[in-house]
């Protein structure tokens, strides 16, 4: 069995922000695997359990950092074990900076380019004073995960003009579910 929470969007006209006091889902049983897709507005944040460890694939923008960083803590994580950055777009990456500073940090994956923003600058700076190294694995390269696995699935190339072709995709697998 897999658990997927979301926040469900309320119809508004007014912009929809973020609770900052989730409610905490209780941590899957053994041989299971738990993804949170978290409602960040424009980007993208998913965050995995399995076995006891902890996945996080983008972290959404600035205004949603503090609301990534307080839904991990409210899910009682201390360590994230793999921290993917899909790509270095702002409504992307803010978030991961908010974890590299919230939480014990493992293993940093990234695609192998460089970005000419200041956020981008900030990710690496901090991933650097955390001691940690920025991994750039080939397509088709496997991640043992909790009870289950991951594996890279892209950039196969890096295209200079549009950051999103760069993007490092996965295949999250447990059991018979896959992501």
């Amino acid at each position: 069995p897999t658990s997927v929470p979301t926040n469900t969007p309320t119809p508004s006209a007014e912009p929809i922000t973020p609770e900052l006091t989730p409610e905490p889902t209780p941590t899957p049983a053994s041989g299971d695997m738990a993804v949170h897709f978290l409602d960040v507005g424009q980007g993208l944040a998913i965050f995995a359990q399995s076995g006891g460890q902890n996945l996080i694939y983008d972290g959404g923008d600035r205004d949603t950092s503090r609301f990534v960083v307080s839904y991990l803590q409210q899910q009682n994580v201390e360590t994230i074990d793999y921290l993917i950055s899909s790509h270095y777009d702002a409504d992307h990456l803010n978030g991961l900076i908010g974890c590299l500073n919230a939480f014990d940090v493992e293993n940093v994956i990234c695609a192998d380019y460089e970005h000419d923003s200041q956020t981008y600058q900030s990710f690496v700076n901090t991933a650097n004073q955390k001691g940690l190294t920025l991994q750039h694995p080939t397509v088709g390269t496997e991640f043992t995960f909790g009870t289950g696995k991951f594996t890279v699935l892209a950039p196969s190339s890096i295209d200079s003009g549009d950051s999103n072709d760069n993007s490092v995709a996965i295949k999250l697998e447990n059991g018979q579910n896959s992501f």
